[in-house]
């Protein structure tokens, strides 16, 4: 049995964690906050704030026997951090009309229904805005210092970072009652002057329930997972590590043909101890494999995640049907938009002026094309009411003469559409 918690962290300023523990003139800074970071700031609240003195086994019971504290994601302004998976894909030149985010693990496609190539995800994209960079100097004697030039990045001090927490087997009450209280941690580097921040925490339900049935699902890593082969080495094996963890477990289960994966470093600093944690080659949040069936044997395996350090939040991992946002399924505690689902691309849609063409000879579309091509732009130079007479300019020429009064009513309106930029593509032999 476990327990959900979901926190929050509202920064006072800003907030730098580094991605790694060496520090040179730029370091990298994590947007979405490891599990590992949080803990650590966790820890370091339980031992100042008077709950410490039960003493190093409750600590020890709690935090490297119950609690696991999977990663923050951060939102600015109400838009907050979408995990594309490396199974999804969209159209590379997309419009408002087209290149929605869809499921392209099972039968990988290469272009998209317009004919342009397919992106795939790759793992967390956060708001823009969310990181800050300035770039600094010492000075001597009024100049500026050779070697002394460092970059300093930063999250944004507007930026609200929210996380889940699940506590395993039968907590003590008190324990619970301390990680729900509002309380003031420290994360990150530079604590003198960053990283204060205030945390709030309540109960949720199972925030990753499995889905029904025996599959088709998709297993999405919502963290980096740190894997190992048999020897002890890392491993990039993903579909290997499902297997295992499964048979393990005594369940069954078929994956399909093609795992799609990212790699990653993980590092950090280990704040008590002041030295760098070891650098671990990972696979990065977003890889994704096919499960074509599971018994419920092995999604209970699999749903606690895979991989090592998992109290640490890596190898988080959310099973789903094909298609569905993985995830969380909480919002944070102040309102707001939730993650969007897969959108699926729609079908391509005939421009209306492509739709007319098709009202005259095959033969004469090629030039009436290049006619209509020239009128779009002159029309699309025009301002407001003059949009209309350019229209009829074009239409009163000699191609035009003997157009039917319903065909020749439809090409002005198309014409003198707002979408004029769509309408000159679309003549151009640009899909709309």
């Amino acid at each position: 049995m476990s327990t959900w918690l979901q926190y929050e962290l509202v920064p006072d300023g800003h907030l730098s964690a580094g991605r790694s523990g060496e520090v040179m003139n730029d370091r990298p800074v994590h947007t979405v906050l490891p599990g590992s970071v949080v803990r650590g700031a966790l820890a370091g609240a339980w031992w100042t704030n008077g709950i410490g003195a039960n003493g190093q086994a409750a600590f020890d019971e709690l935090f490297d026997g119950q609690l696991v504290v999977e990663a923050a994601v951060p939102s600015l302004d109400g838009r907050r951090a979408e995990l594309r998976p490396m199974g999804w894909a969209r159209c590379k030149y997309p419009d408002a009309r087209h290149g929605g985010w869809r499921e392209n693990l099972r039968n990988p496609e290469r272009r998209c229904e317009c004919g342009q190539p397919l992106v795939s995800g790759k793992g967390w994209e956060v708001p823009d805005g969310v990181l800050t960079l300035t770039t600094r100097t010492q000075l001597e004697g009024g100049a500026s210092k050779d070697g002394a030039l460092f970059t300093r990045r930063a999250v944004a001090p507007t930026v609200r970072y929210s996380g889940i927490l699940r506590l395993d087997g039968d907590v003590d009450p008190e324990q619970v009652a301390w990680l729900l209280d509002e309380r003031r941690l420290s994360i990150g580097g530079q604590r003198s002057v960053m990283g204060r921040c205030t945390w709030t925490c309540r109960e949720v339900p199972d925030p990753l329930p499995l889905p029904r049935g025996s599959g088709p699902f998709v297993l999405t890593v919502l963290q980096p997972a740190i894997l190992l082969d048999r020897f002890g080495a890392n491993s990039l094996d993903l579909a290997g590590a499902v297997d295992d963890a499964v048979a393990a477990a005594g369940g069954s289960i078929r994956l399909g043909t093609k795992a799609v994966v990212r790699t990653t470093q993980v590092s950090g600093w280990h704040g008590l101890a002041g030295i760098p944690k070891p650098t671990e080659w990972a696979l990065e949040a977003g890889s994704s494999v096919w499960i074509e069936h599971a018994d419920p044997a092995a999604l209970a395996a699999l749903c606690r995640g895979i991989g090592i350090r998992r109290n640490e939040g890596f190898g988080a991992v959310a099973i789903t049907k094909p298609g569905a946002q993985p995830g969380f399924g909480h919002s944070p505690a102040v309102a707001r938009p939730p993650m969007p689902a897969v959108e699926a691309a729609p079908a391509v849609a005939v421009h209306p002026i492509l739709a007319l063409l098709d009202r005259f000879p095959e033969e004469d579309r090629p030039s009436v094309r290049s006619k209509l091509r020239e009128a779009a732009e002159a029309v699309a130079r025009k301002q407001g009411p003059a949009r209309g007479p350019e229209a009829d300019r074009w239409l009163t020429q000699p191609w035009a003469s003997n157009l039917a009064e319903d065909l020749r009513g439809e090409l002005r309106r198309a014409l003198i559409a707002r979408d004029s930029v769509g309408t000159i593509n679309a003549l151009r032999g640009w899909q709309p």
